[in-house]
């Protein structure tokens, strides 16, 4: 009968010594010789019918470790079921160059230790205590909102062709043909040509002054280090996927394709159904409103992530946690099955002990007020995931049954189920938390908070 021995080697960290005997693998290595014997095709024997002596001849020496191990793993999964042990992972085994080796041969006892890391008991005391926190509100300004309608006016421009590029915010389509330095055309593959649309001022000066004496139809030779601006021509380069080294100096044939100047959208009710579509926004004030809107969205998700992040900080320091930090580290070290180096795990390992303890802390809460997530609460999640990723401000029949196909497909994705699972706690759990602490709101600049961030980003994360 197999013994299990639990020895203390340091905090929270136990060693465990699992013995098996012959009785204990025998009967699973003489089932599994017998399930080959019947299963296997040897030639010389009909199926079924092969004697067992020859199979553990042939197969022994693969299939007697195989069931040691099995009959260790039995046991050891029973007694922590037993014991109801709360480890951090699974046991990790630790190699024993002295112990013999498994052979059929050699029927014995056979001993394997593992190391397990327990989980402490926690009391979470900083929520009983002063836990006061700062609800910071940016009011959206004057400046962002016109900046903003500017760059919507911007990006919604209708486009005009023109005779000629004169002003730099002129667009400006041009192919380029590899040539020769002669200006005779070479290239023989599709990938050697290109064509794009550029503002004017992509371009060098000199090239610019080429370009506003030309019209569509127009072409001559460049070189691309004299075509565009050097941070542009990197870019080009970038783009076209072409070699750093050689391409400034190639000879191109340039043709105008088209040329073209943005027309400023005006602030008409067309322009605020492109943006809004759903009929809602009518008036310039309406515009306004629903932009000003949108940024107060943005700076309170901003505001509240920070709140949380300061309530990570606060419940991490606050609450006394003791943990096992070697066995900790060698479990870091095996993470993903990818074997680390020592300095890497000594890098790594301050954000991830912050992480366990975030994780004790908050299994503890969710386990203890029960906090959980329904079908029909994932089903809503992923529509307002979908309703935002297609910007839909309003939703419509049109389009409600895009989003219920989409919704129903993506609620067969265990992946994606888990990770919508998680937010949705994880909001649960931060919502709880707000509701115990003691929260101030403080008006604030948009100027003022962005510094605020920054001192906070810098205090936690060192840059």
């Amino acid at each position: 009968m197999a013994t299990i021995n639990r020895e203390n080697i340091g905090v929270l960290n136990d060693r465990l010594t699992v013995t098996v005997k012959e009785d204990d693998y025998n009967p699973g290595f003489k089932k599994a010789l017998k399930q080959y014997s019947q299963n296997a095709n040897i030639p010389g024997f009909r199926k079924g019918k092969i004697p067992t002596g020859l199979i553990k001849k042939m197969y022994g020496g693969e299939l007697f470790p195989q069931e040691v191990l099995k009959s260790v793993e039995d046991e050891l999964n029973d007694y922590l079921k037993k014991e109801e042990l709360d480890l951090f992972g699974q046991p990790i085994i630790i190699p024993d160059e002295k112990s013999p080796k498994v052979d059929f041969n050699n029927p014995i006892d056979y001993s394997f230790d593992f190391e397990i890391g327990l989980k402490p008991k926690l009391d979470i005391d900083a929520l009983e205590k002063e836990f006061k926190f700062s609800q910071y509100k940016v009011k959206p300004e004057e400046k962002e909102i016109n900046e903003q309608i500017e760059q919507l006016q911007k990006r919604a421009a209708k486009r005009e062709e023109i005779e000629k590029a004169e002003e730099d915010d002129h667009l400006v389509t041009l192919s380029f043909d590899l040539a020769d330095e002669n200006g005779n055309e070479i290239g023989e593959k599709e990938e050697d040509d290109h064509q794009d649309t550029f503002r004017l001022d992509y371009f060098s000066k000199r090239f610019q002054n080429q370009l506003t004496t030309k019209t569509k139809g127009n072409y001559f030779p460049t070189q691309l280090k004299n075509a565009f601006k050097k941070k542009e021509l990197e870019w080009i380069m970038d783009d076209w996927k072409l070699d750093k080294e050689t391409a400034p100096e190639n000879h191109y044939v340039v043709t105008i394709q088209k040329i073209e100047k943005s027309i400023t959208r005006e602030l008409d009710e067309d322009f605020f159904q492109e943006i809004y579509p759903g009929g809602e926004v009518k008036t310039e004030e309406d515009f306004r409103k629903k932009i000003t809107e949108d940024f107060q969205a943005q700076w309170d998700h901003q505001t509240k992530h920070m709140m949380e992040h300061e309530i990570f900080e606060k419940l991490i320091n606050d609450t006394k946690i003791e943990l096992p930090i070697e066995y900790l580290k060698k479990q870091l070290q095996r993470e993903n099955g990818k074997l680390k180096t020592d300095e890497e795990v000594e890098k790594e390992y301050p954000e991830f002990e912050k992480q366990t303890k975030w994780g004790l802390i908050t299994s503890q809460i969710i386990q203890k007020e029960e906090l959980d997530a329904k079908p029909e609460e994932i089903k809503d999640f992923f529509r307002q995931q979908i309703q935002g990723y297609f910007q839909m401000p309003t939703i419509t029949d049109e389009n409600q049954q895009m989003i219920d196909e989409l919704t129903e497909r993506l609620m067969q994705e265990e992946g994606r189920i888990d990770e919508a699972y998680r937010t949705i706690i994880t909001n649960k759990l931060f919502d709880w938390i707000i509701e115990k602490a003691d929260i101030e709101e403080k008006e604030i600049s948009s100027d003022e908070f962005k510094k605020l961030n920054e001192e906070h980003n810098h205090q936690h994360h060192g840059h």
